[in-house]
């Protein structure tokens, strides 16, 4: 597992962000100790595996992905731009993460300013921590 019990009330998953950085850190290292593709028991049929059809390389190809994923992850999380900050989470989420659908407050995922409120709106929920709009636009 990638988020673990001790994980609670700790600096790894404060925040939606910090979660994000984290869950992929963490996926990222663990594929780097598999060399081959794992195999994905079911857990409701123990005699069914849902084992992706991968060829190696595509497996390859696939925690490349998340490792490159989990460094521009880190780095929007690191970055003290606004603007810049946004533009790495969309590398990471896609070029419509943080795109304000309209007006009012909150979505589904996406950041948008509360109405008298000068804190981004984070998938519906009013960020607290000071510098979150650097994190998540």
């Amino acid at each position: 597992m990638t988020i673990k019990e001790t994980d609670e009330k700790t600096e790894a998953v404060s925040k939606q962000a910090d979660t994000l950085v984290t869950v992929l850190t963490r996926m990222s290292a663990m594929l780097e100790k598999m060399p081959y593709p794992p195999s994905i028991q079911n857990p409701a049929l123990p005699s069914e595996t849902f084992d992706p059809d991968w060829s190696q390389s595509k497996y390859e190809h696939f925690k490349t992905t998340i490792r490159r994923m989990a460094r521009d992850a880190q780095a929007a999380l690191n970055e003290s731009g606004k603007d810049e900050s946004l533009a790495r989470w969309q590398k990471v989420c896609g070029d419509k993460f943080a795109v304000n659908k309209g007006s009012g407050g909150g979505g589904s995922g996406g950041v948008s300013k509360q109405a008298g409120s000068a804190a981004p709106v984070v998938g519906g929920t009013v960020a607290r921590r000071g510098n979150e709009a650097r994190r998540f636009g």
